[in-house]
């Protein structure tokens, strides 16, 4: 464990430096266009905003069925490969998703280790909620909105030749692989929120 050493302001003034000058480098990666760039996953911003201005059946508590209970558990699955994958392998998990040898060794290190974070909560609240029998209506709010997000990162991801970082397009496989997934488990989640029956009170 390194030692703990004492606030230095020239430390914070000098890593400011740094990154500015990272951000003014072309070699640093920044999308073709920001804006653009963030439009893939507007409408999950949209979508959080309209659920919550929702109030008369947001809070029914409703029969959890078959199919989203096991969809559910599939998708916890799912993200629990992703965040194992990375805690174990690392930065070659990490240049095989990429498609490309990583220019900095353990460059990836602070990102994969929140991204194995809320990969791995996630995965738990999925499998959480799908194994109740009886769930709010709210709830199932969550895995709807993380899907279109998630949607919007494949859009980016088949272009990744235009958004990505080093100008190339990611594995066709794996993105199609996780649209799938994704895509399905938004169909589901919707449905559920459509359709599910009220529980009557006791």
């Amino acid at each position: 464990m390194a030692d703990m050493e004492t606030f230095d302001f020239d430390v914070v003034v000098s890593r400011f430096q740094t990154l500015v000058s990272y951000l003014s480098s072309e070699e640093y990666w920044l999308p073709n266009d920001r804006f653009l760039s963030f439009l893939p996953v507007l409408p999950a911003w949209i979508l959080l905003l309209y659920f919550l201005s929702l109030r008369s059946t947001a809070n029914e508590m409703v029969s959890m069925d078959g199919l989203t209970s096991f969809y559910l558990k599939f998708h916890a699955c799912y993200f629990f490969f992703y965040s194992l994958s990375f805690e174990l392998f690392g930065d070659a998990m990490a240049a095989f998703v990429n498609m490309s040898p990583l220019s900095t060794p353990g460059v990836m290190y602070p990102v994969a280790t929140a991204f194995n974070d809320l990969m791995f909560v996630t995965g738990s609240l999925y499998f959480l909620i799908g194994s109740q029998k009886e769930i709010c209506r709210w709830v199932m709010y969550i895995p709807v909105v993380q899907t279109v997000y998630n949607l919007g990162n494949d859009y980016r991801w088949f272009y990744a030749d235009y958004y990505g970082p080093n100008g190339k397009a990611a594995d066709f496989f794996l993105v199609l692989l996780d649209f799938s997934t994704i895509a399905l488990g938004f169909v589901i989640y919707s449905f559920f929120i459509l359709t599910a029956k009220r529980v009557k009170a006791k």
